[in-house]
């Protein structure tokens, strides 16, 4: 995975999940979007890429401060599977 986020208020985090069930928990972005900058993230896990239906990539302290440029985010750059 290559992310970034908006850092109102602290870095975003994201649980990795694969058909619901998390693979890594507690993962921090450091990457500031606004400032051009990704951030890496590679995962390992028990699962099969043959029977796999659904990645998910679910944000775990989302903020918001009553406007644009306070609110917290992740942007997706790039998903590769066993790549």
């Amino acid at each position: 995975l290559r992310l970034s986020g908006d850092h109102y208020d602290g870095a975003p985090e994201f649980s990795l999940m694969v058909d619901g069930k998390i693979i890594q928990a507690e993962n921090v972005i450091q990457a500031d979007e606004k400032l051009g900058q990704v951030q890496e993230f590679r995962f390992r896990g028990s699962f099969s890429l043959d029977t796999a239906k659904r990645l998910q990539i679910q944000m775990t302290n989302d903020a918001w401060g009553g406007s644009k440029d306070k609110d917290r985010n992740i942007y997706v750059h790039e998903v590769a599977i066993n790549g």
